[in-house]
């Protein structure tokens, strides 16, 4: 069923790992790649720092515009000392564990 209403106007992004949830980022605005390196800067960023210390983390997103944009590739480029991002074959939502949470949520 496709989200219709207010709902439709809003882009929520989660961030989990085994050990803890991270709160759920509400985006009011159109994600363009400039909004997307804001929210990995200021709530990515931290969250895998305390998550994984040693630089050891992983970090999962599909293969939307603003994930590949160049100014993304290049922050994610700058920062691989500090975690990996994890190589997502196209049109694969079977491999998003998000997108298992998002079912649980609308049922």
């Amino acid at each position: 069923m496709p989200y219709t209403g207010w709902w439709w106007r809003y882009c929520a992004l989660g961030t989990f790992s085994w050990a803890a949830l991270w709160p759920l980022v509400v985006v009011e605005q159109t994600m363009k790649a400039a909004n997307y390196l804001n929210i990995i800067a200021d709530h990515l960023h931290p969250y895998m720092g305390r998550q994984t210390p040693t630089g050891n983390g992983i970090f999962q997103q599909d293969n939307a515009l603003c994930h590949k944009a160049r100014i993304v590739l290049k922050w994610f480029e700058e920062h691989t000392d500090e975690f990996h991002v994890m190589s997502w074959p196209p049109n694969s939502p079977d491999l998003n564990p998000m997108e298992h949470i998002w079912d649980f949520m609308k049922r």
